[in-house]
């Protein structure tokens, strides 16, 4: 609940420090966000396993349907492996990933009722509500599908209109979009970045945690998305990276690939951790009003 004359700003830097302290006492808080980040680390290592012989004889149908026989040999393949590591990503966040931000919730919720918490607990609750925590992930994916989409088109647009509107350049125009496409996606999530908390610690189906959601967000728009666009503004090196993957294999190595890959898994792992304690510490605060 709101403490009385806490401003926003004062909320936003509790929900911090509460965060870091919770870190620091229960540690063990951000393991299921680990297991997540193996499972994708895992995941890499299966699709590099199954681009090199004799196993790639089993995936080149799959291949040549979509790229092209250059993308089943050495240095494409690795480019393929970034490719298809993206796909990857998209379904263990949407599948896998649902699950442990709602556990994680649930063990931040517990810790605020006892100071303590249940992993097992945690399970049964995500478990419990799963479908819920899914159909706003699903709900919030769609919505970035469409948000990217309009960012390629416009993207497009603008490289289409010669090189007098592009006084800075192709290549700037494409970096500019890429950050806009972070700090789009953090804004998105932060316009459901109360549905999935209020689903755990207000026991609500996902029809009711999305009004419920909307409630909090008229009051508390700016801290949502502060909260979130903070700390997925962390991603936007690895994006940049990921956006010059062939410049970056031909002025290096091919194999350079691997140390991106392994960072973006980092990355996501610390912006996970950070979004979900944020977010549910500030709505703790707000929940009652």
């Amino acid at each position: 609940m709101r403490k009385r004359n806490l401003s926003q700003i004062d909320l936003i830097k509790q929900a911090w420090s509460e965060s870091f302290k919770l870190l620091n006492y229960q540690p063990q808080i951000i393991m299921p966000f680990v297991v997540l980040a193996i499972v994708e680390l895992l995941g890499i290592l299966l699709i590099f396993v199954a681009l090199q012989p004799p196993f790639v004889v089993y995936i080149k149908p799959i291949v040549l349907r979509y790229w092209t026989e250059n993308f089943l040999h050495y240095p494409l393949n690795l480019l393929l492996l970034a490719k298809l590591c993206f796909y990857l990503q998209i379904v263990l966040s949407l599948v896998l990933g649902t699950f442990i931000t709602g556990m994680t919730l649930s063990c931040v919720w517990q810790y605020n009722l006892k100071e303590e918490f249940s992993f097992k607990s945690a399970f049964k609750t995500a478990l419990f509500k799963y479908v819920n925590l899914l159909i706003i992930t699903v709900l919030v994916y769609f919505l970035l599908y469409k948000f990217y989409h309009l960012d390629a088109f416009v993207l497009a647009k603008i490289l289409a209109r010669g090189s007098s509107f592009l006084k800075i350049g192709k290549e700037y125009w494409s970096m500019l979009f890429i950050i806009f496409g972070i700090i789009g996606t953090g804004f998105l999530n932060a316009l459901f970045a109360f549905a999935q908390p209020a689903v755990i610690m207000d026991n609500k189906n996902f029809v009711t945690a999305i009004f419920f959601n909307l409630k909090h967000l008229v009051k508390n728009f700016f801290p949502a998305c502060f909260l979130i666009i903070f700390p997925v503004c962390l991603y936007i090196p690895i994006a940049l990276f990921k956006e010059r993957f062939f410049s970056l294999m031909k002025s290096t190595a091919p194999e350079i690939i691997f140390v991106v890959l392994i960072a973006d898994v980092i990355a996501l792992l610390m912006i996970n951790v950070m979004t979900t304690l944020f977010i549910s510490k500030y709505y703790i605060s707000i929940r009652d009003e």
